[in-house]
Order: structure tokens, then sequence, then C-alpha cells
């Protein structure tokens, strides 16, 4: 640890402009990693690259206080690409430059643009080539290894199910969280510190979701963090406690759990059911069969009787477009995909209860008369309830995170890990 500080110092004064022979030492090694070596140059690109695109403040006290962190990144995603080599996995330029253009497009910028933003800002292209290497790399790894060993049984999912049900009308919390692992006695206090600058400079301004994506450990940092709508009593008791005390906006502490560190950012709150029945995606077919102008009620009457008849005789999707193509003043007026909370209050409250496969009565609206069916509906279920798949693809992320982070653990314990002065 005492080499770590030196280096550490060392590279301070590098960045912030000391001594000339001090830039000498950026070709000094930081850290071995089996055969490869981490150089001061790599950690102080990555430094950079990591202040620039978070929005982090960038003085000498954020470098050393972040350094700790960022150079157990470099070391983990050396034993990533080496890994990959090992089993095999590739990583062509082709892809290399593909990911490049994505972050270029999500920036808002050509790939000149961002080359030229890359200089202008002081971060070598070979750091974001190396940290794409290893993203990659390390999503291959996923991929292959393990991701096939991951299987959800149907009574997982409904044990899942039943505790949703039992917690009905609590809490839903949507949450974002940034996540640094303990694996030795050794890290903790330098990890608790990483956190707890992280946490204050996200206070004061620095993009959580960027942030994210360069330190978080979980494999939720590629999609910045996000865990999505959260379930009260579905995390685990120490983060639930926390969150328990946040305003929507507010980013937690570091809380500590038998894994490490995590920060939590608290985006939205709601009560369970409350409205996610109304994010149902629903494909329908349907039709608007308008009355005259200033129609009278036995008018609307006449066209009531004429939406029944297609409401009695389609018996599936297929046959209600077929009976619509019949009738020649049948319209349509709202899309065949739709979520139900952006449809008008009247037919909502019919979408809202209607089974797929069943068309709905006739409904009386603005001077005419419509008439529609499900054709498929994805979202949570009756009751506000997730879908069955979509259980099953969120037990599948908990147990792929798990999974990865112990693989990569597993890497670090039988590596050979050098940090130098």
């Amino acid at each position: 640890m005492k080499a770590l500080f030196l280096a550490i110092l060392t590279l301070a004064a590098v960045c912030c402009g000391g001594p000339a022979e001090a830039q000498q030492d950026l070709q000094r090694i930081a850290a071995v990693v089996n055969d490869q070596v981490v150089s001061m140059f790599d950690l102080a690109g990555r430094i950079r690259l990591t202040i620039v695109s978070s929005g982090l403040e960038d003085s000498p006290e954020i470098r050393t206080r972040l350094a700790p962190q960022i150079l157990r990144t470099l070391i983990d995603e050396a034993l990533e690409v080496q890994e990959a080599k090992r089993l095999n996995i590739t990583v062509n330029s082709a892809e290399i430059e593909q990911a490049m253009a994505r972050i270029a497009k999500q920036n808002d910028m050509t790939d000149t643009q961002f080359s030229n933003f890359l200089k202008q800002s002081g971060i070598p292209l070979s750091t974001l080539v190396a940290q794409i290497r290893a993203g990659l790399s390390w999503s291959k790894i996923v991929a292959q290894k393990i991701r096939p060993s991951i299987e959800i049984g149907d009574d997982q999912i409904q044990e899942y199910l039943d505790r949703l049900k039992a917690s009905k009308d609590k809490p839903e919390y949507r949450l974002q969280e940034i996540f640094l692992a303990v694996d030795t006695p050794q890290q903790e206090e330098d990890v608790r510190h990483t956190a707890e600058r992280l946490s204050e400079q996200i206070k004061r301004g620095a993009n959580f979701t960027a942030v994210a994506r360069q330190f978080s450990q979980s494999a939720t940092a590629a999609v910045g963090g996000d865990l999505g709508w959260v379930e009260e009593g579905a995390l685990e008791p120490e983060i639930q406690r926390a969150v328990d005390q946040l305003k929507v906006g507010d980013i937690s502490a570091p809380i500590r759990t038998v894994a490490g560190f995590h920060l939590i950012l608290l985006r939205e709150k709601r009560q369970s059911g409350a409205a996610a029945a109304d994010t149902s995606t629903l494909k329908i077919e349907h039709l608007f069969i308008p009355g005259p102008p200033n129609a009278k009620p036995e008018d609307l009457t006449a066209l009531r009787s004429l939406a029944q008849t297609v409401s009695d005789n389609a018996a599936n999707c297929p046959d209600f477009a077929a009976l619509r193509k019949q009738l020649p003043d049948a319209k349509t007026v709202v899309p065949d995909t739709v979520t139900i909370n952006d449809l008008a209050p009247a037919i909502r409250a019919v979408a809202s209860k209607l089974a797929v496969g069943k068309a709905s009565e006739p409904i009386t609206l603005n001077n005419g008369v419509f008439v529609m069916m499900i054709c498929s509906r994805e979202g949570p279920s009756e009751g506000g309830l997730p879908s069955a798949e979509d259980v099953r693809n969120r037990l599948g992320q908990e147990k792929l995170d798990l999974l990865t982070r112990r693989y990569l653990r597993d890497m670090r314990t039988s590596a050979f890990i050098d940090l130098r002065s």
C-alpha cells in the first residue's frame, strides 16, 4: 500500500505541472499484472478520461483520491484481456472503431470532432482504445462463459411474484447504483474514501450516469447503473434502510454491504401498482365510426349497433381487421402499438381490463363510436405485477451480476499483481 501511495504522489505531481523531471516518471511502472505492465502513463491517461467524461472536479486532490480505484480498474481490465486471450476470444479493430463511433454519436459529434475533442482534452487515443478493448473482451467472456450457465426456474419466478403480491401497495423505487467491490480487508479504507469522494462530486454536479460507467463494478455499469423499478423488500437490508431515508433526487452516503460499497440515487418513487398497469404496451386493432355533425342520440344508437356487429363477430385480430375493411366510414385514430397511459381516459379504462383477443363493447366517443381488440399485451400484468418474462430477466440479471463479480474476484486471487513505487 505504501508503494501505491508513493506512486500516486508522483502522479499528482506530474498531472499538476510539477518539475520537468517528473514527466519522466510517466514511463515508470504503476503495477505488474502477471506478465503485463500498467504504466504511470496508462494511469494518468485513464484519470484524465474519467475526469473529463464524468464531469468530476479536476484538482490534485481529486486525482490523488481517485487514483487507487482507477488503478484497480486498470488491473481488472488487464486481467480481462488476458482471460480473453486464454479463451481465444478476440476483439478486432472494426469492433473498436464501431464502439468509438457509437460514443461519438452519443455525444452528438462526428468521428473527426470526437478525435479532436480527445486531443484538446489531453486524453491519449490509446487510453480510450484500451478501455473499449477490455470492455468488449469482458462482454464476450460473460456471453460465452457465464450467461449460458444461468437458469431461472418457474418456481423462482412464482416465489418472486408471490412476494410482490404480499407487498402490494408498498413503495417502488427507480434507482441507479455505483458499486465498488471490497475483496480484502486492506482495501476497505481506500474503497470507502473513493465512494465518499464520488458521492461528494456527484452532489456538486458530476454526472451520476457517467461516473457509474467509469467506476461501477456492477453489471449495471454498462447502462449507467440503472436498476430500473425496484420493489420495497427486494433490496439488501442495508440498502433498503438507506433508500427509505432518501428523497427523490438524493444520492446516498456510501452503503457498506458484504460485497463492498454502494452509492444509490433515487430517481423516482411510486406506490406499487399505482401506475404500473398503465405502462403496459398494447398491440391493438380498432375502428372509429364518426357520426354526422351534431349527431342525434338515434344516430349514435345506429352506429353502436354497427360497431356491436364487429365486436360480436371478430374472433381474433385478423377477423377484426377484415371486418373493419367492410365498413367504408370506419377510421383508425390511434397507433396500432400504444402504451395504455397514452390512450384517452375513456379508452384507457376499457383497455386496462380487456382480455387479449376479445373485442370491447362499443364506446361512444367524440361524436362517434369506438371499438377495439387487444392483440398482445407486454409489460406489467393485471394488478401491476411484472410479467413472468420480466421477472426471469430481472432474476437472471441479478445472478449474472453475482457470477461476474465472483469470476473477476477469482481471476484477481489467482493472478500475480505487483504494485510498484
